[in-house]
């Protein structure tokens, strides 16, 4: 955890429960790449929100 108040600190939690979004993404992939974004403390999918 950071002193400093003013870092981003970003969370990715796609949602694979439908076809929107895991229909037409690959959510494994999709959870790998948020993970080299800048800010980016965590990433994992999730069944459902």
């Amino acid at each position: 955890m950071s002193d400093n108040p003013e870092e981003v600190r970003i969370g990715v939690f796609p949602c694979s429960c439908g076809v929107n979004i895991a229909g037409v993404l690959d959510m494994d992939e999709l959870v790998r790449f948020s993970k080299t974004l800048p800010n980016v403390v965590v990433s994992d999918k999730n069944i459902a929100l």
